[in-house]
């Protein structure tokens, strides 16, 4: 996506006369313009604000409207309002899980380890509003495209720069073949606007006047989905670089194409609209197949809940959406039905899929990357301790996590990570934060090693931002465990396990005894791999 540049954003607050916009005495604007060189002018927003928003894209994620200024006006005066500058504006998940690549406005590039969550390289040499992010099919570089007008292409293990690929305007899009030897890089304007370039000599192989500012290759690399302007999307062929099909979808009201994404595993795409609805459309035919409800606009006006982002997993058995109100939706693509619906405070712009579709990282004005789980949701997912031993021969003992909800939902069920010796019958707990029991469990079908479920026999009811404890008794001893985990929180939306210097007495929590008992001693900020199953409602 290519985010504003609170320096350089290309602006200008009178329209050319042939595109005429009608502000009524109310200040409604009824008609809705675009100026080729500045952006987009919002209609639906009353009074004395009018909103200047840019109509661009960012990587594999189609265009979005972002509003970037907002003019509070009098006879007299206007005033600008640029985002912060360390708002995320593109981000992308490596294809072997093991790291993140996020883009800002200011220009920075930052490359994450995804399973620790610490800053592994940070790339400088743009200059202003990253517009994309994209890894190479073997997942060794980086390209990073920029209103500054450049691609760039980075080593992500060492951080060298390979190349700089200079164009003539700001660049909107980047994406690789599914080879690996070439970039396609966009402009915002025509004519020209489509390059190809050779990833080994840094040389440009191509041009061609594209269509709108999404570049979308389909899994074999063989076609682009190109998204233009209003409600018309198109389909290249990726070698030749030539238009192959032209669809359009109904004109109606709000209903203009925002975003886009391929099936990996189909000749199928999907697209957003400024209306809150997401498409499915047959590749072939043109034919829309199924619409889904992004979120809960009334879908009768222009940009009233538009959808900023869809997002197909790798394996094209998810779709995500998320909108300009917080709101994220997955779907199962078999069924379509709906997996997870969320409601997140705040402003989101850009989302990616983990490769093994259980996780979405997001960003937006908040600087910090987050990491929402596909639910049902849990806290510590595949991972293992990282301390494989267990303690000698203790007592029997209860061991908690204490956590709590960013959304209301159902707490469905309790696991923990068994090691070899922690035998005996195991029961599963939730409690308040005061020691409250809302439901226990006893776990069955153990496997000798590993995570352990046990699933309650009626869901139970948790309530957002509202402290829980989640343990289990282990009549043998013999647990699992990792010293100075909860020294600070972890976060893996919709859950977040608190930080012992978050609550009393601290996280990590036990109690020697018989089973039942509430734990409420800490050491060492201790984590002793209990978690929960959670559900949004």
């Amino acid at each position: 996506m290519q985010m504003p540049d609170s320096a350089n954003q290309r602006f200008t607050p009178t329209w050319s006369t042939n595109r005429p916009g009608n502000i009524n005495t109310t200040g409604y604007i009824t008609n809705p313009t675009q100026d080729p060189t500045s952006g987009f002018a919002t209609g639906n927003y009353y009074g004395t604000n009018l909103r200047i928003i840019t109509m661009n894209q960012h990587v594999k994620a189609m265009w979005v409207l972002i509003v970037v200024f907002s003019f509070s006006f009098t006879t007299s005066q206007m005033k600008a309002q640029p985002l912060p500058t360390n708002t995320i504006s593109a981000i992308s998940w490596q294809s072997n899980q093991q790291k993140i690549a996020v883009g800002r406005i200011n220009g920075s590039v930052e490359i994450w380890n995804a399973n620790s969550g610490q800053l592994f390289l940070t790339l400088t040499g743009h200059s202003q509003s990253i517009s994309g992010v994209a890894w190479s099919p073997d997942g060794n570089k980086l390209a990073t495209s920029s209103s500054d007008q450049t691609v760039r292409i980075w080593n992500t293990t060492t951080g060298q720069l390979l190349f700089t690929l200079a164009h003539s305007d700001v660049v909107t899009d980047v994406a690789w073949s599914s080879d690996g030897s070439r970039i396609f890089s966009n402009l915002e304007l025509p004519p020209n606007n489509l390059y190809v370039w050779n990833v080994t000599t840094g040389q440009v192989i191509s041009q061609a006047s594209g269509g709108g500012s999404r570049i979308l290759p389909n899994s074999d690399g063989s076609k682009l989905l190109y998204l233009r302007s209003s409600n018309n999307v198109e389909i290249w062929n990726a070698s030749t670089v030539t238009q192959i099909s032209g669809y359009s979808q109904p004109n109606t009201v709000g209903g203009d194409t925002s975003t886009g994404t391929w099936n990996p595993n189909s000749n199928q795409f999907a697209t957003g609209t400024l209306n809150g609805l997401v498409k499915i459309w047959d590749a072939s035919t043109g034919v829309i197949t199924n619409s889904l409800q992004a979120n809960t606009a009334s879908n009768t006006g222009p940009i009233s809940q538009r959808v900023i982002d869809v997002r197909y997993s790798l394996d094209g058995s998810r779709l995500s959406s998320i909108s300009n109100d917080g709101a994220i939706r997955v779907w199962n693509t078999s069924t379509w039905a709906l997996i997870t619906s969320s409601q997140l405070p705040g402003t989101i712009y850009t989302a990616a899929f983990s490769p093994d579709a259980t996780k979405l990282a997001f960003g937006g004005v908040n600087s910090a990357i987050q990491i929402f789980s596909v639910c049902p949701c849990t806290l510590f997912g595949t991972s293992v301790p990282a301390n494989p031993s267990n303690i000698g021969n203790p007592p029997a003992v209860n061991l908690g996590v204490v956590f709590k909800p960013s959304v209301n939902g159902q707490v469905t069920g309790i696991r923990f990570y068994k090691l070899a010796g922690n035998g005996g019958t195991h029961k599963g707990y939730l409690w308040s934060a005061t020691g409250t029991q809302l439901g226990n469990v006893t776990f069955s079908g153990e496997t000798a090693t590993g995570w352990q479920t046990a699933t309650f026999a009626t869901p139970i009811n948790v309530t957002a931002n509202t402290v829980y404890v989640a343990s289990y008794h282990a009549p043998q001893g013999r647990f699992a465990y990792d010293n100075n985990t909860f020294t600070t929180g972890r976060s893996v939306l919709p859950l977040y396990a608190l930080a012992t210097g978050e609550t009393s007495p601290g996280n990590g929590t036990y109690i020697f005894g018989a089973a039942g008992l509430f734990p409420n001693a800490t050491f060492n900020a201790t984590n002793y791999w209990v978690d929960v199953v959670f559900s949004p409602t």
